[in-house]
């Protein structure tokens, strides 16, 4: 059976110079996390789906349909696959449409997952904003996966289809699944893609409408990870209680550790605790805007990291350069928090 790897291989013999179809193909399938995985449709249709939600290609979808028909076609002259074409998502005829109406979207995804998924699974629908969804599968094993849909579909005959968006896979625990490759975007027009191993992950991550390559990550702790780990806790925060969330209760306390600290000793612990404010406030500010205690808890670090640093400056006369700067930021950062 044909691999990943051998498809990633043909395309690269191709010329990839000018023509941003096959380049966008390419690129996904030479970064793709297992290339000794067998080729099959439903890959082949993943990378469709990922490719249209870019309006690029929405407007190009025809260019893009064609390239994916011409290169499994010339794919098959010399190697053997387990589908046929017709198994293929058909880009050249078809229509993508952003929905407005949310609840118009919701009714189009529950009735494309109650149709092709399991019938015993059970399915639980989020807003997570103003448009976006995640779909929560209950699977009869115990575990769930969740899928992060925008309301795009596309029009294929007379049938409205969602894009199947991207899925991250857990066990019962609610752990991060180690048995499958996870897909999480982490920010404005990348894709992450990503799989744990002993707390520790590997990540490729994917850029643009030519799905251009990240450095990648390999076997890195995931809280260590922060451009992984910060989207990837703002999206779980919507399932998960944080209250129960280890990375949420592991904050709270080290910044409460951090004014416990600088009440006992304001000098000695000012720089640590300036480090522990920055990193707190980034995760009020993009993991849990809404949360009041986190918010609560960096201001008042906020207020007695200025406290202490007006201390030192009146004990010590003028701050170093770099310091003055840290301090007027500090007090506009408070101000606004």
């Amino acid at each position: 059976m044909s691999t990943v790897r051998t498809f990633s291989q043909h395309l690269s013999s191709q010329d990839l110079q000018t023509n941003f179809a096959c380049l966008a193909m390419a690129n996904y399938f030479h970064n793709f996390f297992e290339v000794g995985t067998p080729l099959t449709a439903k890959i082949i249709n993943k990378f469709c789906h990922l490719a249209l939600e870019f309006t690029y290609w929405q407007k190009n979808h025809n260019q893009l349909g064609q390239e994916v028909f011409k290169q499994v076609e010339l794919f098959r002259r010399h190697f053997k696959v387990d589908f046929s074409i017709d198994e293929l998502m058909d880009l050249r005829s078809l229509q993508v449409i952003d929905i407005e109406s949310s609840t118009e979207f919701q009714k189009i995804a529950e009735a494309y997952f109650s149709e092709n998924e399991q019938k015993k699974e059970q399915r639980t629908y989020k807003r997570v904003n103003e448009k976006d969804f995640i779909v929560i599968h209950f699977l009869p094993s115990g575990c769930i996966k969740v899928r992060y849909l925008k309301p795009l579909v596309y029009l294929q005959g007379s049938q409205l289809k969602p894009l199947l968006g991207r899925c991250i896979s857990y066990e019962e625990s609610l752990e991060l699944s180690t048995q499958h490759i996870n897909e999480l975007q982490t920010a404005p027009f990348t894709t992450s893609f990503f799989k744990c191993h002993e707390e520790k992950v590997t990540v490729t991550t994917l850029k643009g409408y030519i799905f251009r390559p990240q450095p990648k990550v390999e076997e890195q702790p995931l809280d260590k990870t922060l451009q992984l780990l910060y989207p990837l806790k703002s999206l779980e925060k919507h399932f998960i209680d944080t209250q129960s969330d280890p990375f949420y209760i592991s904050m709270t306390k080290r910044i409460e550790r951090a004014i416990h600290l600088l009440k006992k000793d304001s000098q000695s612990y000012l720089e640590p605790s300036l480090d522990m404010y920055e990193q707190g406030r980034l995760v009020a500010e993009e993991v849990f805007p809404d949360d009041k205690l986190l918010e609560l808890l960096v201001k008042e670090l906020g207020r007695h990291l200025v406290a202490a640093w007006q201390a030192k400056k009146n004990k010590n006369g003028e701050l170093p350069w770099q310091k003055q700067q840290k301090l007027s930021g500090l007090k506009r950062k408070v101000h606004h928090l």
